[in-house]
């Protein structure tokens, strides 16, 4: 098994009584290697929740950004179609008051799918994304989804000078909710970290 770790994710919110305000999660790229590659192909900028609720400040709702949702976060990971990929989450319980701990926190729930399913855009996978059910922090999948039944596929083709791996790519879909907000918060910023984790193994070893 090896590890790379992919991203981490600044989780921010600004909250204010009386002006619409920006809230979003921002995704900020780590390293890229050992084969794999990660792009943000939606939403760069990260989890905008100020479309659907411009005022932070006592909203007893649930703001929430479904998977089909355009606001959604899509991100590809391209690698050698025989790689097994695990993906690990370390997500916050709420995002704090320009970073501290004041007793108060906004409610945040952080979701994911994927969609490994071998399509060629991240559009026509959404249709196959498995969604993730909420208490679940880490999740293992083939890079290409295998078939059941029939025929086991040939093995994998050894490494030898000149040869190219077949590579094909998954996508991961990022969304969430934000609230229900104490009416008792501090206007102002409201952040948090989120760290993702990617391993993988090679079955070609």
């Amino acid at each position: 098994m090896k590890f790379l770790k992919i991203w981490s994710l600044s989780s921010i919110a600004t909250a204010c009584a009386c002006v619409a305000s920006a809230q979003r999660i921002n995704f900020k790229p780590f390293v890229q290697g050992e084969n794999i590659t990660l792009t943000v192909l939606e939403n760069q900028a990260g989890l905008n929740f100020s479309s659907k609720m411009p005022i932070l400040v006592g909203n007893p709702y649930i703001t929430e950004i479904g998977l089909n949702d355009p606001q959604v976060v899509v991100v590809e990971i391209q690698g050698p179609v025989e790689y097994d990929l695990t993906l690990d989450f370390n997500l916050p319980n709420g995002l704090s008051y320009l970073g501290n701990d004041t007793g108060t926190l906004v409610p945040v729930g952080i979701r994911y799918a994927y969609s490994n399913t071998g399509e060629p855009t991240s559009v026509a996978g959404r249709s196959y994304a498995v969604e993730v059910p909420p208490l679940f922090r880490s999740i293992q999948f083939p890079l290409r989804k295998r078939r059941l039944g029939g025929p086991p596929p040939p093995p994998p083709t050894p490494m030898h000078g000149g040869y190219t791996r077949l590579r094909d790519k998954a996508y991961v879909y990022v969304y969430g909710n934000l609230g229900p907000v104490p009416s008792s918060i501090l206007p102002g910023l409201y952040s948090g970290l989120i760290t993702l984790t990617v391993s993988y193994a090679d079955n070609t070893l």
